[in-house]
């Protein structure tokens, strides 16, 4: 079956498709994706080799300066919206109909796409195919209708009919208590097993995996769009002063100074999380669902700092599950690390990591629910 994948070209946007890409092509179904030319490093590093890459749409960077070119203005307006009308407007705007194009004159038969990517639900619309959203994080309901009626003007224009997914495939489990990427009701939810991020290959220690102290280990990793916040400099100076153990990755282009002076920060470039997780009590992230789930499978809780996107709605279900701590400025960092690594956050993590491990690995969903024997 050949197995048509599309996504926005970012880290957090393509990586979750790893795993059912890695299983599709393991399975011996030709296997191709959809996103922006920009995209071809991820492509290339993270994903497993024999993806066919066509080059479609443009980055979120590309994304949104084409908004402004258009004349909406992000700061002076709401939030939900500029995102809402960026991805469900721009995007199909600038990629649409040159996705169509491509997964018709490659023969796509099935369409998977990260949850944030129009492109893929448009795909299958115009080409009359099965379509199953990989979906990332619960988001408030009022975004997907401002998304939903962005691409409701456009599917109008072209006098197309957006269709139902026919499945959607969810790495989140039902005892986050996280809700749910509002959908219709009648589309079947197929649960699958999340692990951290992992490159193709036997598994590398590219990473600084080795324990330099007997002190409790923070990973403070705020993600790739984020990297360079002035902030993680400070929070790994804090955590230091605290006798914490400190790894910093990505590491941003401010890092080294800190890391020159003392043992026991360490900062690495970005490798995958399944290279950096190993011996980590506590996670600092902005909130991020990739980071987010792949901490959780590990049962390592987690301490959030909202910078953005769906950070902050992440955020407030992580705390309310226990299994996080949020807090507002980098001044309130250290407190909430020894909240974590002293109350009951650890537990429920590790009780969440139970949940994950058992449900279905991706293999086994593609195998039953995406492309079942013929």
């Amino acid at each position: 079956m050949r197995m048509l994948f599309t996504g926005v070209a970012a880290y957090g946007h393509l990586i979750p498709l790893a795993p059912f890409v890695a299983a599709a092509l393991e399975r011996g179904h030709p296997t191709a994706l959809v996103t922006a030319a920009e995209g071809a490093a991820i492509v290339a590093d993270e994903l497993a080799p024999g993806v066919e890459h066509l080059p479609v749409g443009l980055t979120p960077a590309g994304l949104a300066e084409e908004y402004r070119r258009r004349g909406g203005s992000a700061g002076s307006q709401d939030p939900a919206r500029v995102i809402a009308e960026t991805f469900g407007g721009v995007h199909l705007d600038t990629a649409a109909a040159d996705a169509v194009a491509a997964a018709r004159g490659w023969g796509a038969e099935v369409v998977l796409s990260e949850a944030y990517d129009p492109v893929g639900g448009w795909v299958a619309a115009a080409l009359g195919l099965r379509w199953f959203p990989v979906e990332l994080a619960p988001v408030p309901p009022r975004f997907t209708a401002l998304v939903r009626a962005a691409e409701h003007r456009r599917y109008a224009e072209h006098d197309l009919r957006r269709v139902r997914p026919t499945g959607a495939l969810d790495p989140w489990p039902a005892v986050t208590g996280a809700g749910r990427w509002p959908r219709p009701t009648d589309v079947p939810v197929h649960p699958f097993r999340a692990r951290p991020h992992r490159r193709p290959g036997p598994r590398r220690t590219t990473g600084p995996v080795n324990r330099y102290s007997s002190c409790p280990r923070v990973l403070v990793t705020l993600g790739t769009v984020f990297s360079d916040h002035p902030g993680t400099t400070s929070i790994a100076e804090t955590l230091v002063v605290d006798g914490l153990e400190v790894v910093v990755a990505p590491a941003g282009a401010g890092a080294g100074a800190n890391g020159d002076r003392t043992v026991s920060v360490r900062y690495s470039p970005f490798v995958p999380l399944d290279e950096l997780l190993d011996g980590v009590d506590v996670v600092v992230g902005s909130g991020s669902a990739g980071t987010m789930l792949a901490a959780l499978s590990r049962g390592v809780p987690l301490v959030l700092w909202p910078q953005g996107a769906d950070h902050a709605t992440n955020t407030d279900w992580a705390t309310r599950a226990g299994v996080a701590v949020g807090v507002r400025t980098v001044e309130e960092v250290s407190d909430a690390v020894r909240t974590v690594l002293d109350g009951t956050a650890r537990p429920r993590a590790a009780a969440l990591a139970a949940a994950i491990a058992d449900a279905p690995e991706p293999m086994e969903i593609l195998d039953d629910v995406v492309a079942p024997p013929r």
